[in-house]
């Protein structure tokens, strides 16, 4: 009987204790997940997630300064280049102009049929740009001479040259 005692005592020791145990085990993880641990998470991470957020501010603002600089290096090359075709654009105006009045001088001194057979051969807008810059009556007489094709082709540039108002409608 004592045997049976000692094991009766045994076994209940032994499952009150396991009742215990099971309630501290049960409430240990409870303890663990708990409220005390987060906040140290939180400010571990906060503090990183703002370094990390001011690292991106940076880098971006940098590619924005190397963006702009190379924009506003672009912008200058374009105004050197803008400056350099101005330039070449005035000389051939200039060299345009030597040339139509040089042009002008020769078909004026030329015979009206001799004239007009040149000036069919030219590009038209050149051939108008003479003919608009003569006398209209020795600009008519070679008109009169040349292809009447061609003569109205000329006819309706000089009229655009003359009056840009009454450009014709597509």
């Amino acid at each position: 009987m004592i045997p049976m005692l000692v094991l009766s005592v045994a076994l209940s020791a032994t499952l009150g204790a396991g009742a215990v145990r099971a309630e501290p085990a049960a409430a240990a993880p409870a303890e663990d997940s708990g409220p005390a641990p987060k906040p140290i998470v939180k400010d571990y991470c906060s503090s990183f997630v703002d370094l990390a957020a001011e690292r991106r501010l940076t880098r971006l603002n940098e590619a924005l300064k190397l963006t702009r600089d190379d924009v506003n290096a672009r912008i200058e090359e374009l105004k050197i280049q803008a400056a350099e075709l101005k330039s070449l654009i005035d000389t051939r105006k200039a060299m345009q102009e030597k040339v139509g009045e040089s042009l002008l001088k020769i078909y004026v001194q030329v015979e009206p049929e001799a004239a007009a057979q040149q000036l069919s051969k030219l590009e038209p807008n050149t051939a108008a740009e003479i003919l608009v810059k003569m006398n209209p009556k020795r600009s008519g007489e070679i008109l009169t001479l040349m292809d009447p094709k061609k003569a109205a082709a000329l006819v309706a540039l000089l009229t655009l040259q003359t009056s840009p108002e009454k450009v014709p409608k597509s």
